[in-house]
């Protein structure tokens, strides 16, 4: 793919440059298949939209990269199969469906292990909303009595993210946040949740707020909000099932400040 270009103007003319100029090119709106979107965010700069193709995405991800405006990732149509982040400042990633990435197996104790269907690691800046994400328990195809396994998204060391209107399914947890500062999560729903609806450690000034959370009888933990460590967490208007939630079934309302 070309660089980015630069266009510098001179009494005699307008000179193309690649590498060097007095203004950078607008911001780009690019679309994506599954072949063609490792090259795209590669090249990918400040405020562009990268638009996924309808299709299926394996092992999406972005690392080292700063956006002075945010790069914008509209997944509406996309499905993906592990979306993750590291070291990355101002990303905005819109809809998409989330499924965790196919399990691995300890060579020593032959134990299955799932992971994650979004992470964000060291990053900052970053929101995902209007996101389906979906566990082992309500993937497509799956039996009636399946076990939810996998977390629907890891946030960890990470500043300033925003989870907000998504939904969040047959998981063993739905969010675990760990020693993050600036965390917002806000007007998303869960269910079938074998585990935490949210868990939280160690994290700093955060907001969970108008959240609803439903797990299913005979959960591991039957926890809805789980609050560990050390940090500060406003919570506010997050609903529980009956009967789920450890002290009541829901919040103090919050107020409109």
């Amino acid at each position: 793919m070309i660089p980015r270009r630069l266009i510098c103007a001179t009494p005699a003319a307008a000179i193309l440059l690649i590498s060097a100029g007095c203004a950078q090119s607008a911001p780009q709106r690019l679309t994506a298949s599954p072949s063609t979107l490792p090259a795209i965010l590669a090249a990918a700069g400040d405020g562009d939209v990268v638009v996924l193709a309808k299709g299926e995405y394996q092992d999406v991800a972005i690392k080292n990269r700063t956006f002075e405006k945010p790069l914008t990732i509209d997944a509406r149509a996309a499905t993906v199969f592990g979306f993750r982040t590291t070291n990355v400042d101002g990303l905005k990633v819109i809809g998409g469906e989330y499924r965790l990435p196919p399990p691995t197996t300890n060579a020593k104790t032959g134990k299955v292990g799932y992971h994650q269907a979004v992470r964000f690691d060291r990053s900052r800046n970053v929101t995902l909303t209007a996101a389906t994400v979906k566990g082992t328990a309500t993937v497509p195809g799956a039996p009636q009595d399946a076990y939810g396994e996998g977390i629907g998204t890891l946030v960890y060391q990470s500043e300033n993210v925003e989870v907000s209107d998504s939904q969040y399914s047959g998981l063993k947890t739905g969010i675990s946040v760990g020693r993050t500062e600036g965390f917002r999560f806000l007007r998303n729903t869960f269910s079938f949740q074998r585990s935490d609806g949210i868990g939280l450690t160690d994290a700093r000034d955060s907001i969970v707020r108008n959240n609803k959370i439903r797990t299913y009888p005979g959960a591991e933990y039957r926890a809805s909000i789980a609050i560990r460590g050390k940090g500060s967490v406003q919570r506010c208007g997050n609903v529980v099932a009956p009967g789920v939630g450890k002290s009541g079934d829901k919040d103090p309302p919050c107020s409109n400040r």
